[in-house]
């Protein structure tokens, strides 16, 4: 009876198996998460090569319309202004922007913006120089990191067809398009969080 048993468990098992290899996970006992590696092994290099064109026209046109849409305003100035005050007197300072606030502390060094941002931005600018396009750069490259994330995240979470589904309605929404096309912090707290969570669920508690 036992081993009649143990033969019916087994069989139960390897169903298990099939349907979640099917649905693009594979069954682990403890977790249901497979390596994204796998998705770009050979007999999957057909869905890589279709997707490597679409990624570099997708990020050829943002990178066109990033210092057009949406179009500057005062945030732009505001959080740019002291990084690049950083490179020109090493503190993040709003000389300009805070004109009516002389006195007040800002034209020495603005406390409210976060200093991982601002010291990164001044690296941009110190590399490509200053202006709209330079000053969207690194929030374009933390919003096309983001997706990336997304998808990891989709992955871990579901099974193959989810994270692009999910990295696809990231990537193609307004607030992405106006998040990853703006000098503010907004995309890369968002990059922080996603990594944090992927970490999280990697398992990868020190990395």
């Amino acid at each position: 009876m036992g081993a009649y048993y143990g033969e019916r468990l087994s069989q139960n098992e390897k169903a298990q198996k099939e349907k979640d290899r099917r649905r693009g996970k594979e069954f682990t006992g403890v977790s249901s998460l497979r390596s994204p590696a796998s998705c770009f092994k050979d007999e999957n290099l057909h869905m890589k090569y279709f997707w490597i064109p679409i990624a570099l026209i997708f990020a050829a046109v943002h990178f066109y319309y990033l210092d057009k849409y949406p179009l500057i305003w005062v945030d732009d100035i505001g959080y740019s202004e002291p990084a690049w005050t950083f490179n020109q007197s090493g503190n993040f300072g709003n000389k300009f922007l805070f004109e009516s606030f002389k006195g007040s502390g800002y034209e020495k060094s603005n406390v409210f913006m976060g200093r991982i941002f601002l010291f990164s931005q001044a690296m941009m600018y110190r590399i490509f120089g200053f202006g709209a396009y330079q000053s969207r750069i690194l929030q374009m490259v933390c919003g096309l990191l983001s997706i990336w994330l997304v998808w990891l995240i989709a992955f871990k979470l579901f099974y193959e067809q989810a994270s692009w589904i999910a990295s696809g309605l990231w990537a193609f929404s307004h607030t992405f398009w106006v998040t990853a096309h703006q000098s503010r912090p907004d995309m890369m707290v968002i990059v922080f969080i996603l990594l944090a969570l992927w970490l999280f669920l990697d398992e990868r508690y020190f990395l």
